[in-house]
């Protein structure tokens, strides 16, 4: 099978384009794959069976996506979206709903949303993927030691972009009063609301919580050893408008260090420890949920745990194999 994967953002530094990467890196061997960043003539030389588009409202102009698709149906070439964004106040949407033959999204809230929205096409769930760390004995003390942390410092983390959504500077107000634990922020980038860095770090110093912030871009098996030496990581988001999943707590996750979370809609492809799931969804406050994860061998043990079983579940060859599976199909 010949597929081209199309994603305008293949060569940045995002979550759309690490996604695609290694959507793409997944499927070689198992068919011929063309990866592009728009349908140009090599696209149309290769002759695909199928033209998979990678597509985020920021990075995709509708204008061009229509008219690439105008393209592919004069001759006859089938096409499929993956929705790794989706707003209901976008009048692109009814591009999105009208044009492609499939859809692949990452949840099944996703789906039903799309079903509702009256999409009559097939809609199909591919969870997204994740890549596992090999982590040796000696990583954790070296990293510390890079980065100023002592061996017995109790350390929690976050990583992602700066979006406000993503709310770190409750982790600073609630470590304000736990006391004695450092925060480690790895944010990947320095562009993405550089007030809202600045205002963490006042933070921090207005309350006495020790802060360290990493940021500008980093390999992710860099970030995964990073985030590996925190003793928790933490996501307090609160629910953003995309339907989508995320990509920053999977690769916390694949770090192997223990997650906490939200218990919000954004998060509910992720099960909580008590289904056996690899996150601690916050239900009595963030204070109480980090004291009892820090404070429980046991609960730790169990995050750990099921968070290599969550890693081999969705593991970048076995989604490969669920897309070749639905565009054998198309």
């Amino acid at each position: 099978m010949k597929i081209a994967i199309i994603c305008p953002s293949k060569d940045m530094t995002c979550g759309i384009g690490d996604y695609s990467r290694s959507l793409a890196n997944a499927l070689k061997g198992k068919a011929e794959i063309l990866y592009a960043n728009e349908v140009n003539g090599k696209v149309l030389e290769f002759e695909p069976d199928t033209v998979n588009f990678q597509w985020e409202y920021s990075l995709y102009d509708a204008r061009k996506v229509t008219a690439d698709l105008n393209i592919l149906r004069k001759k006859g070439i089938q096409t499929n979206v993956t929705l790794h964004g989706f707003s209901d106040y976008d009048s692109k949407n009814q591009i999105l709903e009208a044009m492609f033959d499939e859809y692949i999204v990452l949840n099944e809230g996703f789906r039903q949303h799309l079903i509702k929205r009256g999409i009559g096409k097939p809609i199909h769930v591919i969870p997204l993927g994740m890549q596992g760390h090999a982590f040796g004995k000696d990583d954790r003390a070296l990293v510390r030691d890079i980065l100023g942390i002592g061996e017995n410092e109790i350390v929690v983390g976050a990583f992602g972009f700066m979006e406000l959504y993503k709310n770190f500077h409750t982790i600073i107000e609630a470590l304000a009063s736990i006391r004695g634990i450092t925060f480690l922020l790895c944010s990947y980038s320095k562009e993405i609301n550089s007030e809202y860095a600045v205002e963490l770090q006042q933070t921090a110093a207005s309350l006495g919580v020790k802060f360290k912030h990493l940021s500008g871009y980093m390999s992710m098996n860099s970030v995964a050893k990073v985030l590996h030496t925190c003793n928790a990581l933490i996501y307090p988001y609160v629910d953003v408008f995309t339907y989508s999943s995320s990509a920053a707590i999977r690769t916390g996750i694949c770090s192997l260090a223990p997650v906490i979370a939200n218990d919000i809609t954004f998060f509910d492809d992720i099960p909580d420890v008590s289904q056996g799931g690899p996150a601690y969804k916050v239900k009595n406050g963030l204070v109480d949920s980090i004291n009892k994860v820090l404070g429980d061998e046991s609960i730790k043990r169990s995050l750990v745990e099921n968070a290599q079983v969550f890693i081999n579940l969705n593991s970048w060859d076995n989604i490969a194999d669920q897309y070749l599976r639905v565009l054998n199909k198309a």
